[in-house]
């Protein structure tokens, strides 16, 4: 066993607290400003290189992580709609036919979501997805031939009306968690069916990173917490300071992370 001083076994960031007094003056950053690979991929999704309709994102999926996702999609593409899907259902999604005067063939045509997206996005949870196993199949049928198929509202009724091809791009967000069992449950999903990005919990803080770690840190203390952004910039750092030393032993670098759920630890 390699003994080590208790000193080297603590971590330091005394380096950096010229970085500290100078945070008020910094500018707020978005939250995926320190996700280059995330943002490159959603990028690449848009391009005309792009392989596949969908991109997996194992990532939380609250509401600020989705609009995030939105809003970086829209500044690529500003002319492209941007949908995101909130507890959707398999109507709210596809859409529906439903019949006029008892003529089937005739239907009138509800849109879902898809279509509103057409030419664009749409953003949806995998948990959605999973709890209703329909969703996934039709989605899947998507995936696989560009087309979406019409079906009436009611399941005794037919209708003769023909498949409509849209341009839509899928973004399906989902933890660590949901994200294993949509591959258990679709073993092929990332073979032709979806590409795989993720937003990165930890960053290594050195001399290169830090301001824009501090600026990511303000965007996030100024949108999302009530903390003054002049008084909490040292509190919210030592708070995770002192929880990444309590499972980091004998650590000589500052691993610090870049998702918002250890502002409420």
């Amino acid at each position: 066993m390699h003994e080590v001083d208790w000193r080297d076994a603590k971590p330091h960031y005394s380096q950096f607290s010229p970085d500290i007094a100078q945070f008020e003056y910094l500018e707020a950053a978005t939250l995926l400003s320190l996700q280059s690979r995330l943002t490159q991929a959603l990028q690449w999704l848009m391009s005309s290189s792009c392989s596949t309709r969908c991109l997996s994102v194992m990532s939380a999926d609250l509401p600020h992580y989705l609009n995030a996702y939105r809003d970086e999609l829209t500044a690529q593409c500003p002319s492209s709609p941007v949908l995101i899907g909130e507890a959707v259902t398999e109507s709210t999604l596809f859409g529906f036919a439903y019949d006029a005067n008892k003529n089937v063939t005739a239907s009138k045509k509800k849109s879902g979501l898809l279509h509103q997206a057409n030419g664009g996005v749409l953003i949806l949870k995998v948990a959605d997805v999973l709890q209703q196993p329909r969703v996934w199949v039709r989605l899947k049928q998507f995936l696989s031939t560009g087309k979406l198929a019409w079906q009436t509202a009611r399941p005794d009724q037919i209708t003769e009306l023909p498949d409509e091809r849209l341009d839509v791009r899928l973004v399906l967000v989902g933890d660590r968690q949901w994200l294993a069992d949509f591959e258990t449950n679709e073993p092929d999903l990332y073979d032709g069916l979806s590409a795989y990005a993720e937003y990165e919990q930890d960053i290594e803080l050195n001399a290169n990173n830090i301001t824009p770690y501090f600026s990511w840190l303000k965007g996030i203390l100024t949108t999302l917490t009530t903390l003054s952004v002049t008084d909490s910039a040292w509190f919210v750092y030592s708070k995770q300071a002192r929880a990444k030393a309590k499972t980091s032993y004998a650590c000589h670098y500052a691993l610090f992370g870049i998702n918002n759920y250890w502002l409420n630890r």
